[in-house]
This record gives C-alpha cells, sequence and structure tokens, in this order.
C-alpha cells in the first residue's frame, strides 16, 4: 500500500465516529418526520445565504490558484456550483414562509460559520492536497443530509420541487466515489512529495467535519428556538 492510499483510509477510519453523528442528526430527522413548522426549517437556508456568499469567494480564488493543476476543472465547476446556489436559495426561503428580507436580517450563527472560515482559510493558503482532502472527508455526509432534507421538503411539506434545487446534492460536482477519490489520491501523493505531513492531512479532515456537526448541531438549536 502506498502511503497516500494509507492516508486516505486513516482518514476515512477518524472521521466514522462524525459520521455517524451527522446521518443521524436529529435536526435531519425531524425534517424527515415533519416534526418542524417550515418557519424552523428555514434555519437552514438562512444560515447558508451567508456560508454560500463566503464560499463562493473561497472557491474563485481556489480556481485561481489551482486552474493549472490536474483539478482545476474540479475547482471550476465548484465555483458553478457556488454559484447555482447562491441563485436558488431565496427561493427556498420564500418557500418556506420567509420574506427575503430576512436573509439578511437573520444574524448568522458562530457554529454554523466556522466551517466557510475555515474553507476560505484553506482556500487562502491550503496545499492542494488539503483543500482536496477537505472536500472529499465533507461532500458525502453533506449530500446526504441535503438530499433527505430536500425530499421531505419536497413530500410532506408540499415545498415546489425547484425551490429546493438549492439543496440538490447531484448538481455539477460528482460525488466522492471512485473519480473524485482518485483526484484526491493524486493530489495527496503530490502533497506528501512537496512536504505536505500526514499529520496536517488528517487534521484537516477532522476539522472540516467537526464544522459540518457544529452546523448541524447549531440548527438543531435555532429550529427548537423559533
Amino acid at each position: 500500500m502506498d502511503s497516500a492510499l494509507s492516508v486516505f483510509q486513516q482518514i476515512r477510519k477518524a472521521l466514522k465516529p462524525i459520521e455517524a453523528k451527522l446521518l443521524d442528526h436529529p435536526f435531519v430527522k425531524k425534517v424527515e418526520a415533519g416534526k418542524y413548522s417550515k418557519v424552523q426549517v428555514a434555519v437552514l437556508p438562512l444560515e447558508e445565504y451567508h456560508i454560500v456568499s463566503s464560499d463562493l469567494a473561497s472557491s474563485k480564488h481556489l480556481y485561481g490558484r489551482f486552474q493549472e493543476a490536474p483539478s482545476g476543472a474540479f475547482f471550476r465547476e465548484l465555483v458553478e456550483n457556488e454559484q447555482y446556489a447562491q441563485g436558488h436559495i431565496r427561493k427556498l426561503v420564500e418557500a418556506l414562509g420567509c420574506e427575503i428580507s430576512t436573509l439578511e436580517e437573520h444574524e448568522p450563527d458562530p457554529r454554523c460559520q466556522v466551517y466557510p472560515s475555515y474553507f476560505a482559510r484553506l482556500a487562502l493558503h491550503g496545499s492542494e492536497a488539503e483543500v482536496l482532502v477537505a472536500f472529499a472527508s465533507n461532500f458525502s455526509v453533506w449530500w446526504s443530509a441535503c438530499k433527505r432534507v430536500a425530499e421531505a421538503l419536497a413530500g410532506s411539506y408540499g415545498v415546489p420541487r425547484e425551490a429546493v434545487a438549492f439543496l440538490n446534492p447531484l448538481h455539477e460536482i460528482p460525488p466522492p466515489d471512485a473519480p473524485f477519490d482518485e483526484l484526491t489520491l493524486e493530489a495527496i501523493r503530490r502533497g506528501l512529495k512537496q512536504g505536505v505531513a500526514e499529520k496536517a492531512l488528517i487534521r484537516v479532515a477532522l476539522h472540516i467535519q467537526s464544522y459540518e456537526q457544529w452546523f448541524w448541531d447549531a440548527l438543531e438549536d435555532l429550529a427548537g428556538a423559533r
């Protein structure tokens, strides 16, 4: 087994406890069960409004840094995905019974905003390997949660399909299975040769996934307070 594959497998093993909590998260389960009102569920796009704005800027910076790298096409598609999200988030807010003005009026929760802040840090000076590891670690769980929420909203909540397009986990960027894993593995190989420490790569994975959990934990608290 080469060192890159070893690191990748260490990351997968280290993430399992956090992923188990995320896949069984009470916020998602309550939305699926129809226990929250639309206004309570609206905390998701209200927080994401600020996250997407930051992530779009970070994605553009990453594409500028790595457009000539083997991962350049991925970062170009990432920018397109964030633009798509930014263009559709208002539809979901309105469908959940909130005024558009609420997007600016809502005070974002710090626990939700740690993820985009860390992403911005990686975009600024993280290695290609660290950035790809962050995405490979996070995408599957994030997309799974979004898909479940989108299906619940379009089903029992009666939200129009076009309004849940913001949560469409299959738009543009491929899921982190074979092609994406290979892209990440190659980036890890290059990173290790360039001096990126194995420990740093594992740390990135654990941090980004922990911040993902903070996001959903905060949504659970915010929804319960509405």
